[in-house]
């Protein structure tokens, strides 16, 4: 029922290889890893099957909030819209909004993060600081809680900004996801997508630096 909140029809792509331990998955990587870029993305979107897709830059940074600093995972996200349809609509929205294309120092925030992380609760239009960067609530995300709750103490701000901060390259990405048509089966879409990768970036099953997740890869 977690992952179906998320989205069952959702598959995420990561660089690295990720194997499941007893209850939990453990991210292990193997020799070189892939670098996503926008290339991935663009060829994600072209496999059949594939409705929309969305890629996220993702690491810590320093919250700041009434005088109080919290070290929290910021992601910044790229096509805000397909991240709404594919991820973020299933969390749903306590207040607020979700980010758009327009947005440029606009956050959106996790339950945990407005509720529980510092004294006073983060209210929408107030400010925060990313890094000394000063971001203005938008919106606040349901409590995802379960297997999720790492969602609840996320912050979520527009691509451009993210990557001046956390300092990724233009055209690197930390996770790209796609959400898959109706009709679909995603597990199959899935398949399609890791033989893309693997074609496109010259390697095997075998010589893999990548991840797909989609249902099965958690069953």
């Amino acid at each position: 029922k977690q992952i179906a909140k998320i989205g069952g029809d959702t598959i995420t792509v990561i660089p690295g290889t990720l194997k499941i331990g007893p209850g939990v998955a453990q991210g292990i990587a193997t020799g070189k890893i892939t670098k996503l870029t926008t290339t991935d993305v663009k060829e994600i979107s072209k496999v059949d099957g594939v409705s929309d897709v969305f890629a996220m830059i993702r690491d810590n940074a320093e919250i700041e909030y009434d005088n109080e600093v919290a070290s929290l995972s910021v992601s910044g996200i790229d096509n805000p819209k397909a991240w709404e349809s594919a991820e973020a609509k299933n969390i749903g929205l306590e207040s607020g909004r979700f980010l758009t294309e327009d947005d440029k120092y606009s956050v959106v925030v996790g339950y945990s993060v407005a509720h529980e992380m510092f004294s006073k609760e983060i209210q929408l239009r107030k400010t925060i600081k990313i890094d000394g960067v000063e971001f203005k609530v938008v919106g606040v995300l349901n409590k995802a809680g379960g297997v999720l709750a790492t969602l609840d103490g996320m912050v979520y701000v527009p691509i451009k900004p993210a990557r001046e901060i956390l300092q990724f390259e233009e055209d690197e990405f930390s996770t790209i996801s796609a959400k898959v048509m109706d009709g679909y089966n995603t597990d199959d879409v899935a398949d399609k997508i890791e033989e893309k990768l693997l074609q496109i970036h010259h390697q095997t099953e075998d010589t893999q630096t990548f991840t797909v997740m989609s249902p099965k890869f958690f069953n």
